[in-house]
């Protein structure tokens, strides 16, 4: 049977928010952080009050360990059948777009009103591959309108592996789907970096964490 909720899990998710958020307060007020960085509580350099705020983009990887956790319990018992893949996706979509789709509204608004930071350099061809969230992927490879949103194609595609996922969990078991997917994540990330060695590799980690960069965390 699935797991019931677990409150612990939940508790987990809202940490993870949170230091997201606080570590995109830190980029927006880069003040605030240079002043937090003045509190230390030993000698290293490192040791000041700024530090949990730079590492809050951990939470990233946090949600997407909770997610192929949360949602392969659902999977332990069920049928692997057409009709229950077709209900959660569709579930999946219901959770994801509607939200995606209020917020580029919200955009809109503002960028019309005249917000120029907030999609000032997107055009009609973006905000629609934004609206689909076709972001960062080929052969259009639309940056996000709003930056945040990079991790929702990542998710999406693990809901679109998940079934093959564990499909193939049934066959071979899911020790030897975690070596598969550690595999194809150090692959992957090992293909990236080389193809830009000697590069500052931050213009390049949309790719690096697509879902191939990223399966591992999930698994």
């Amino acid at each position: 049977m699935p797991f019931a909720f677990n409150p612990v899990l939940h508790g987990l998710r809202g940490l993870a928010a949170l230091g997201v958020l606080l570590f995109h307060w830190m980029q927006l007020f880069p003040a605030a952080a240079t002043w937090l960085s003045t509190w230390r509580w030993g000698p290293e350099p490192w040791m000041n009050l700024s530090l949990p705020l730079a590492n809050g983009w951990q939470g990233v990887p946090l949600f997407f360990v909770l997610s192929g956790f949360l949602l392969t319990s659902q999977w332990l018992q069920r049928p692997l059948a057409w009709s229950s893949i077709r209900t959660f996706w569709w579930r999946r979509f219901l959770r994801i777009y509607p939200a995606v789709w209020l917020q580029l509204l919200v955009l809109v608004a503002l960028a019309a009103g005249g917000w120029a930071w907030l999609g000032a350099e997107a055009g009609p061809r973006d905000w629609w591959l934004n609206a689909l969230l076709w972001i960062n992927l080929p052969p259009a490879m639309a940056a996000p309108i709003n930056g945040v949103w990079w991790t929702l194609p990542v998710e999406l595609a693990f809901y679109l592996a998940l079934p093959g996922l564990v499909w193939l969990a049934r066959r071979i078991g899911w020790g030897w789907v975690l070596v598969l997917a550690w595999g194809v994540t150090v692959g992957w990330r090992a293909m990236v970096m080389q193809a830009h060695a000697g590069e500052n590799l931050a213009p390049h980690l949309h790719i690096l964490d697509a879902l191939p960069g990223s399966l591992a965390t999930f698994v």
